[in-house]
């Protein structure tokens, strides 16, 4: 990225052993790596065990602390170097974190860790994060650049981000009480803010795997807030909540599985409207509690592109958007279907093996629905088009029905807007394949 320093980055570095660390896992080396960083140097974590068994009397909040003295941190940890926090830090101390890059003094340009392992004890009542980036007044800290890091067994949040431009690469969080990884957007900036994930891995997370959120104080930031972020690769197994937006965010990500998520697997927050967009591609959600797909929010813009989402207790999928499309998109083994609101556009939809009495659900303004196969699927309505006074047009070319049965009817319209319907067979059907032949215009269509 344009503000990583490639100058800084190869200088020569700063064994923490120089300041006294011993790193055999018995003595308490925070003294000396605080020392270390202190020194404002690049530094080195030889391959050790370095045992964190007391906290900073310049913060409370943190057990290493990097309050912007120096605008500048590099950290390079070897193979083997461990940051290990006792479980004797006082219960008394609030969400303390092992490694707190909080800019007290002034801001810090850039930030850079790489090959970090952090290894917490769950066996504390203390709320311990494993890094913590923060503003502190009119201070920030502009970039963080994270790499190869593993983070366990934390008792609050494996990563609580609050930078302004933040790039994530490998990192996997495991055993985490709070959020593996929560990016936090207390601050409207004029100034786009940033975060680029590329490999990031969630095993038993106790909250989101993955958190873009709004401040929690001020509810949902306004618009003026820019911030954007691109995510590849993400892995989320056995979390509580799955991956959430809240707030104003523009994301785009590819190549995303969730797994085993005990509420929804994909959540956008009721406060996350108007201005957000997302765009998702190659996405895997399977086995959640409740919802695989679920948006609360209407953003401005979504587009779902080659999504699966399978077993799940609650809807499959539910989106409100300005403007939604839905290409390539596979629900099997569900509750209900789909519920969209807004303006959608919808190419190759399946839908298999749901048990509610509604498999298609409808609010939209317009909506387009290109190649639908609905196969053993609904008890009541397949398709139901609710009463909305604001629809204009509602059309479907090519709708598969396969062992359906029993339905009461193939398309339910509540409106009183005509709903157009072409190259579709309802003779599968031993239900009516409508309720009122009047509500509709039918092209090549047989079975009605």
């Amino acid at each position: 990225m344009s503000w990583f320093c490639k100058k800084y980055k190869s200088m020569n570095r700063v064994s923490v052993k120089d300041f006294g660390a011993v790193g055999d896992g018995v003595t308490d080396d925070r003294v000396a790596i605080q020392n270390a960083i202190d020194s404002g140097k690049p530094l080195l974590f030889p391959n050790g065990v370095y045992l964190l068994d007391s906290y900073s009397t310049k913060d409370s909040g943190s057990i290493l602390l990097c309050d912007g003295k120096y605008n500048k941190i590099d950290w390079k940890f070897e193979t083997g170097g461990t940051l290990l926090v006792k479980e004797t830090i006082p219960d008394s101390i609030y969400k303390i974190a092992v490694v707190n890059i909080r800019p007290k003094i002034s801001t810090i340009e850039s930030a850079v860790i790489d090959g970090i392992h952090i290894k917490s004890s769950l066996n504390t009542l203390t709320e311990i994060t494993g890094i913590r980036t923060s503003h502190y007044n009119e201070y920030d800290v502009r970039n963080f650049k994270c790499t190869n890091a593993l983070i366990t067994d934390t008792t609050e949040d494996g990563l609580h981000i609050q930078s302004n431009n933040n790039y994530l690469y490998n990192i996997t969080c495991i055993n985490n009480n709070g959020h593996a990884l929560g990016i936090i957007t207390y601050k409207d900036t004029p100034i786009p803010n940033t975060v680029s994930i590329n490999g990031f891995t969630s095993i038993n997370c106790d909250a989101y795997s993955i958190d873009f959120s709004g401040g929690k104080n001020d509810g949902a930031l306004t618009p003026n807030g820019q911030w954007v972020g691109t995510v590849k690769n993400v892995l989320s197994i056995n979390t509580r909540y799955g991956v959430k937006i809240a707030g104003h965010w523009k994301l785009s990500i590819e190549d995303m599985t969730i797994l085993k998520s005990k509420y929804n697997g994909f959540f956008i927050n009721v406060d996350s409207k108007d201005y957000g967009e997302l765009v998702m591609d190659r996405v895997f959600i399977k086995d959640c509690g409740r919802s695989g797909f679920s948006g609360d929010g209407e953003f401005n813009k979504i587009s779902l592109n080659n999504l699966t989402v399978s077993d799940t207790k609650a809807g499959s999928l539910k989106a409100h958007s300005k403007e939604l499309t839905l290409t390539n998109i596979k629900l099997i083994n569900g509750n209900h279907g789909v519920l969209i609101s807004g303006n959608a556009k919808i190419d190759n939809l399946m839908i298999e093996n749901h048990v509610g009495d509604t498999i298609f659900r409808t609010y939209c303004d317009n909506l387009y629905c290109k190649n639908l196969f609905l196969i053993k699927a609904g008890s009541g309505y397949s398709i139901l088009s609710y009463d909305n006074p604001s629809v204009n047009s509602i059309e479907f070319d090519t709708i598969t029905f396969a062992n359906c049965n029993p339905i009461t009817h193939g398309i339910y319209n509540a409106n009183q807007s005509k709903i157009k319907v072409s190259n579709t067979d309802f003779t599968e059907l031993t239900g009516q394949a409508v309720n009122n032949q009047s509500l509709f215009e039918f092209k090549n269509c047989i079975g009605i």
